[in-house]
């Protein structure tokens, strides 16, 4: 049996694919907002793109970190917490500068419009910057970035037993849904507490790890077992919805994990990811969503898939060109010399 860990090019192929799904589910989600689907088909497709979307960068970050410190007997901090800010603040810092110009343009062009940034103070536009307000997707940069800046102990954990591993995800889980977290926060799309809720699949990958070679044995009939396990209990049983997540985050992990070379589309979109998230919104998908709707009603169901797919394409296509440029490399936070 091949050793999934092990693969050509130092890249984990069961892993892009994963981030190829999640990648995809996450420009669904946002197409969802630019769409006027009945509440059933909103709630259907809400269900499928939400529960799979962004936990799962941080689930496979979990993975990573973990796959990383058993390769190598010795951590350094410093230089881990440097690379994650070339990785993440870099990109963050220029997106967010880029999407607040063009927000004041479009404010300044639009009087009608909610101001956040045209006619406001700098302290309004700062905080609008933390929380995202020029785009909904930027949040996961800083929030992934704290989650490694705490890498001093989640190492702990990566030389733990399989048992403790396991245990103490589920122990963050249960402090996590039981304590008033959220209350705590800014309103909004705060980055600190998206690092505490991010924290539990970032774990989730932590514990994992131990567990994929069995994982891989049975791989093909439990994942199905599992997807389909959450998939009922999403659709039949009432707050549980939680429960269900993590069932479809474990079922498609094992899909992955044990069908690693049949997912090359997704694969290579999950080589793009980055370059997907950052540019997917709001400038492709508003120009996507404003001409089809001159053809398509808003309310179908066609809408929204063209709507994904298109932006989806698009973007991963526009990332395709930036890379091509070292400057291009370092703003999506890759090394300026390979993808």
């Amino acid at each position: 049996m091949p050793d999934m860990h092990k693969q050509s090019s130092n890249r984990l192929i069961y892993l892009d694919s994963f981030r190829g799904l999640a990648i995809g589910m996450v420009v669904a989600t946002h197409a969802l907002g630019y769409s006027q689907l009945e509440q059933e088909n909103a709630q259907f497709f809400g269900f499928l793109s939400r529960t799979i979307a962004v936990p799962v960068f941080f689930l496979v970050d979990g993975v990573l970190f973990t796959l990383g410190q058993q390769s190598h007997s010795d951590f350094n901090y410093g230089a881990y917490v440097k690379k994650s800010a070339r990785r993440l603040l870099l990109p963050w810092f220029v997106f967010t500068l880029l999407y607040c110009v063009l927000r004041f343009a479009f404010e300044a062009m639009d009087s009608s419009s909610v101001h956040v940034v045209y006619g406001q103070g700098w302290r309004t536009v700062l905080a609008a910057g933390y929380l995202s307000s020029f785009s909904a997707q930027m949040y996961f940069l800083l929030s992934l970035f704290l989650i490694r800046s705490a890498s001093r102990i989640t190492l702990i954990l990566t030389r733990a037993s399989s048992f403790h591993r396991t245990l103490s995800a589920i122990v963050y889980m249960i402090f996590f849904h039981t304590l008033p977290v959220q209350s705590w926060f800014l309103p909004g799309i705060d980055p600190v507490y998206h690092a505490l809720w991010g924290m539990q699949f970032y774990l989730l990958g932590v514990a994992i790890v131990p567990w994929a070679p069995l994982l891989m044995v049975h791989g093909h009939w439990l994942s199905a077992v599992v997807i389909i396990a959450g998939i009922l209990i999403a659709t039949f049983v009432q707050g549980m919805a939680l429960s269900s997540q993590f069932l479809l985050l474990l079922g498609f992990y094992v899909l992955f994990l044990s069908c690693p070379d049949r997912f090359k589309l997704l694969a290579s979109l999950g080589r793009r990811s980055m370059g997907i998230y950052l540019v997917h919104i709001p400038l492709v998908m508003k120009v996507f969503s404003v001409v089809f709707s001159h053809v398509i009603p808003p309310s179908t169901p066609l809408f929204f898939l063209l709507l994904t797919t298109a932006t989806l394409s698009t973007s991963a296509f526009l990332t395709s060109i930036i890379v091509q440029s070292a400057y291009g490399r370092i703003v999506l936070g890759e090394s300026p010399k390979t993808l």
